[in-house]
């Protein structure tokens, strides 16, 4: 792949250029009210979904993380630690 997602302490999640980490992140996505703990991207790298301390799960639309979570999932009562696509 080309590009990299990280989740961070601050609640955001990052989109990076893999062939350019120093670059800086391309785009920034907020929207947890704690850490993110994991980030995948979907099968077709269109999409990708964070898992938070704050217990809920979102999904973004891989080309516009500033434009905010497309659905959020909130039906942990706990820290969500692992997230995945099938």
């Amino acid at each position: 792949g080309t590009r990299i997602v990280s989740g961070s302490y601050d609640g955001t999640i990052k989109l990076w250029d893999a062939s350019d980490l120093t670059a800086g992140a391309l785009q920034t996505g907020s929207g947890h009210s704690s850490w993110v703990y994991s980030v995948a991207f979907s099968p077709d790298g269109t999409r990708i979904v964070s898992g938070s301390y704050d217990g809920t799960i979102k999904l973004w639309d891989a080309s516009d993380l500033t434009a905010g979570a497309l659905q959020t999932g909130s039906g942990h009562s706990r820290s969500v630690y692992s997230v995945a696509f099938s």
